[in-house]
């Protein structure tokens, strides 16, 4: 397991996490 991969694995998730709590944020506050 090379660092980059790891780099790349943490980015993934922490994007999926932000696109996650940008839907759930939507959903709560719908205008």
């Amino acid at each position: 397991m090379s660092g980059q991969a790891l780099i790349l694995t943490i980015t993934l998730l922490l994007s999926a996490y932000v696109a996650y709590k940008l839907l759930t944020t939507k959903e709560k506050h719908t205008h």
